[in-house]
């Protein structure tokens, strides 16, 4: 029974019936064949019979018309897939059919006995060699019991006659016969062939297909990370390793080949090897894959795994294997610790600090609270988990509001974060500030999906700010008035160190005065010592008037308009150098000046820099028998540095905070003669042009002067006029320096 033919119909009447299931194509081939076979055989010979015997013509057409009338419902068996049943009942027809023909007529000698030899083959044919053979059994007996009953008499005498013609015909219709089942059975040969071959190739394609399996095995065994193991179950229910892969070999330190055969309990403690089988026996209990995560120690170190067991049955059904993949979680399981830690410091460092968590659901308009909401709202949590966006929202000072709102929704377009402070309505109806900070998520499309954030209670902090911001301001106005004062101070002792010098210098020029006519006129008449003192008092009047015009010099630079412009350096030092060595014109002096950039600065006050900085460098180069002064600059930043440098006599550094003070000295007026004055000018100098100046020197080698001015800017360049207000600095590496 295998189903309908796939090609029915009447125009494939006379076709083979096919089906999806090759074998049972072949079989009804083979009885679509014998079946036209044997129609056409049994309608010859009956024609054959009616020369031969025509007495009996009406039995022979009525065997005719048997098969002729069987035919058509053998094929429709056949192609409806009843070969079976189809082939079975053609064979017990002509079996009946021979059998009547022979007992009514002919005996062993008729020509029908030719239907035994046609069964037989039908039989090996359709149902194999077995059927075969004892269905050439059965019909021998047959004809055996026909040529029993001839010989007893009950069978009536043969009427056949025997002619030259007649056997020609009875053997031209075996040999047709033959060679019909020769055909089918060479057909039956070759289909047995090509099924064989194709057999053949599906079973190499098989054990390439699983070599190629067993390679893929091989490979996964040897070079996964994770541990694989293969468990033999012994018939007294311990379990003995076969073996395991090299990954499993590395983390237990023992290979395959010292751990084969050997039982688990072996290899593990007892306690533990308890625990383990304990997992292989519910493997084997539940007949199917287990996994588990399960703590050892391989090695000497410490693992945790996530095992799967796979139990392999044998051919009987029973499981003599199991097959085991452990993957090693150890550091997953660390970092799920090390998170669960974390999450738990996170807690409590939130439930210490007082701050409330959110975590708002954009879809829903959901947020769900967590922290210090009591502490901070009045809320209970249970309470607080109502408050949705649209309550957040209400709950915000309305001051605040819009500002907050605006940052709110502009971190949600972008799926950024904000931060801002707002004041936010508690229970009972007041207000804390707090500051709010949160972060949205985005989803697959970009949009934000999710807020997480926190808000702190910062009421203290700004409670605070507020009063520092009040005192600041108290601050601010006490420190203008003082200002102020300190400046009309400043302007009223300017004007008195004006006065005072501009009232000193006409006493000091009488007696200057005085002096040079009590030398004029009495000069040589007087005592040695009257003419020491007088040159005393002349030498003091004349220090106490350089004295003086370096007080009005002094005052006079805070109080002197500058014109800020462009000034070349490199002319004016070299003017002022020639101007000063013109008044020690005996010396070796030597001045080397690099290329100095131009600055911006008031001309006249930057000569006096440089007057009081060369005469400085020359007066105390004065022992040196060559003196060597070096002129040079850099650029750093916004500004230029330029440098004056000496090889004079130098000071000790710890004495230079005193350098640039009025009437400071370091040293005496005999050593090298002086006011005291001139560092200070230059330093106000300086400070006016918002520049820096510092020193660096050493005792016996030397001194350099540094100082920065604004750099000079075309009109193209610049993005404004005008020089800005100096500012107070310190200069890195503890050089000594001087700003205002």
């Amino acid at each position: 029974m295998g189903g309908k033919s796939l090609n029915m119909g009447p125009r494939h009447f006379f076709a083979s019936p096919t089906f999806a299931d090759e074998e049972q194509t072949h079989r009804a081939w083979i009885l679509h064949t014998i079946l036209w076979t044997v129609l056409l055989a049994t309608n010859m010979l009956a024609i054959l019979l009616l020369f031969l015997l025509p007495q009996y013509t009406l039995r022979w057409v009525s065997s005719v018309l048997v098969i002729d009338f069987m035919h058509p419902v053998l094929m429709m068996l056949n192609r409806r897939g009843e070969t079976r049943s189809a082939g079975i009942i053609l064979i017990v027809v002509l079996w009946l059919l021979a059998t009547v023909l022979a007992l009514t007529g002919g005996g062993v000698r008729s020509p029908v006995t030719a239907a035994y030899i046609a069964d037989t083959l039908i039989c090996g044919l359709l149902f194999g060699e077995n059927v075969g053979v004892f269905a050439a059994a059965f019909f021998c007996l047959t004809v055996f019991v026909l040529a029993g009953l001839e010989n007893l008499g009950y069978l009536p005498a043969t009427k056949v006659i025997r002619t030259s013609f007649s056997l020609w015909g009875t053997q031209t219709f075996y040999l047709a016969l033959m060679a019909s089942y020769q055909f089918l059975a060479n057909r039956s040969i070759k289909a047995a062939l090509e099924r064989a071959r194709g057999e053949l190739n599906v079973r190499r394609q098989t054990e390439a297909s699983l070599r190629e399996s067993e390679q893929r095995y091989r490979e996964v065994f040897e070079t996964t990370s994770d541990h694989i193991f293969l468990l033999d179950v012994l018939p007294d229910g311990r379990f003995c390793v076969d073996r395991w892969n090299p990954a499993a070999e590395r983390a237990a330190g023992i290979s395959s080949a010292e751990l084969a055969g050997k039982a688990l309990e072996e290899l593990v403690p007892p306690g533990e090897a308890r625990r383990i089988t304990g997992n292989y026996n519910r493997c084997i209990a539940e007949k199917s894959p287990i996994s588990y995560e399960e703590s050892l120690t391989l090695g000497g170190k410490n693992y945790d795994f996530h095992t799967t067991l796979i139990p392999v049955k044998n051919a009987e059904g029973q499981i003599r294997r199991i097959v085991g993949v452990a993957h090693d979680i150890t550091e997953r399981k660390r970092a799920v610790a090390e998170l669960q830690e974390s999450e738990d410091r996170y807690r409590i460092v939130v439930e210490q600090t007082g701050q409330m968590i959110y975590d708002y659901d954009v879809p829903s308009g959901e947020i769900s609270w967590r922290g210090a909401v009591t502490k901070l709202t009045g809320f209970t949590l249970e309470e607080f988990q109502k408050v949705n966006i649209r309550r957040w929202e209400e709950m915000i000072h309305p001051a605040d509001h819009e500002k907050a709102m605006t940052a709110f929704h502009e971190a949600m377009r972008t799926a950024s974060d904000y931060d801002m402070e707002y004041r936010f309505r508690c229970k009972d109806g007041s207000y804390i500030y707090v500051k709010d900070h949160g972060l949205f998520l985005p989803g697959a499309s970009g949009k934000s999906l999710r807020l997480l954030g926190a808000m702190a209670d910062i009421t203290a902090h700004k409670e605070a700010e507020i009063a520092l911001r009040r005192s600041h301001n108290e601050l601010e106005a006490r420190v203008q008035e003082r200002t102020t004062a300190l400046q009309r101070a400043n302007k009223e002792l300017e004007a008195f160190t004006y006065t005072v010098s501009h009232d000193l210098r006409a006493p000091l020029r009488a007696v200057d005065g005085f002096t040079d006519l009590l030398q004029e006129e009495y000069g040589r008449g007087m005592p040695e010592d009257a003419q020491q003192l007088l040159a005393s008092i002349k030498a003091g009047s004349q220090r106490m008037e350089h004295l003086v015009q370096d007080l009005l010099n002094l005052s006079r630079i805070d109080r002197q308009p500058m014109a800020p412009r462009c000034v070349d350096m490199n002319r004016l030092v070299r003017e002022v150098f020639e101007e000063q060595r013109g008044q020690q014109p005996s010396r070796d002096i030597e001045l080397r000046v690099d290329t100095l950039p131009d600055c911006l600065g008031d001309s006249s006050l930057l000569r006096q820099v440089f007057v009081n900085l060369l005469s400085n460098a020359i007066k105390f180069t004065g022992p040196r028998e060559k003196a060597l002064i070096e002129v040079g600059s850099k650029t750093e930043g916004d500004e230029n540095v330029y440098f004056i440098r000496d090889n004079g006599v130098g000071f000790d550094m710890k004495y230079a905070g005193k350098l640039f003070g009025a009437f400071q000295r370091l040293h005496t007026a005999e050593q090298f003669p002086g006011t005291g004055i001139g560092l200070s000018i230059v330093q106000r100098i300086i400070h006016r042009h918002s520049g820096r100046i510092w020193v660096e020197s050493a005792v016996d080698r030397g001194t350099t002067f540094y100082f920065t001015l604004p750099p000079y800017k075309s009109s193209d360049e610049s993005g404004g006029g005008g020089v800005p207000e100096p500012v107070a600095n310190v200069h890195p590496e503890g050089k000594m320096q001087s700003n205002h």
